[in-house]
């Protein structure tokens, strides 16, 4: 169940400048996809961590599976969060019997302990995703999905994403909790050819995108972000976002929502 944007509580204005008065200026880390070291975790997966460790805790991690690849019946001990970044994939949860296909852009939740499977359904070429939890990931194979899916448990196709007004972008879905009051996780689209201007968000944020490349300007020389990289945004960090083509990126936050623009 998607949950709409109250964007009266989301935004503000500032006659002056981008920045939170109250709060220290911060500084944004790019972790480009060249820089990320991939390990086989096995037959069918290979991961990478762009923030923290998979393998140890609290993590964000890029995800591949080769063509036509599908795990096995399994559960975890802690819950993730996902959004597809290329080829289309499903998620199917316990009995479910018809799993929505999963197109780049579209988000999947895995709660503590769900049965399911993941699988690349392109036969072509790879799956890759993005994926984040606040613990370490681990794998339990198990004989067969047997537990009717959790009210918890999400799939949501791109396009059945429900965008709203949010500005400066050009429209927001909200993919999980509630980004009047954090933590969030939300879509975001920026237009091709638009500038947001200069902003910051009162609250650190991390930025991943899905579909086209984003150039960030913290008031250094502009730097691009494309699919596979990565974004750390400490809170009050004054930055501008453009795009040369229609992009889709994924944005989320322990923290409320709360925007300033210059």
């Amino acid at each position: 169940m998607l949950i709409g944007l109250r964007l009266a509580a989301a935004a503000s204005g500032s006659d002056d400048d981008a920045a939170f008065g109250d709060v220290p200026v911060g500084s944004a880390t790019i972790v480009d996809q060249g820089d990320i070291e991939f390990a086989e975790i096995s037959p069918f997966a290979t991961f990478g961590s762009a923030q923290g460790d998979f393998s140890s805790g609290p993590h964000g991690t890029f995800g591949i599976f080769g063509p036509g690849a599908s795990s096995p019946p399994h559960i975890h001990s802690s819950s993730y969060r996902a959004v597809v970044l290329s080829g289309e994939m499903n998620n199917p949860f316990g009995t479910e019997t018809d799993p929505p296909a999963l197109a780049p852009g579209s988000f999947w939740a895995v709660p503590a302990g769900e049965q399911h499977v993941t699988a690349c359904l392109t036969r072509q070429s790879e799956c890759r995703f993005f994926f984040h939890a606040a613990a370490a990931f681990d794998f339990t194979q198990i004989d067969e999905l047997v537990e009717a899916r959790t009210a918890d448990a999400s799939s949501i196709p791109i396009q059945e994403l429900n965008f709203e007004e949010l500005a400066p972008y050009d429209g927001a879905a909200s993919v999980w909790g509630d980004p009047d009051t954090g933590p969030y996780g939300i879509m975001i689209r920026l237009d091709a050819g638009r500038d947001t201007g200069e902003l910051a968000h009162r609250n650190a944020f991390t930025l991943v995108p899905v579909i086209g490349q984003l150039s960030i300007d913290t008031g250094d020389d502009p730097r691009a972000v494309g699919v596979g990289s990565l974004l750390e945004a400490e809170a009050n960090t004054p930055h501008s976002l453009t795009c040369d083509d229609d992009c889709l990126f994924y944005l989320f936050s322990d923290g409320p929502l709360e925007i300033n623009r210059a």
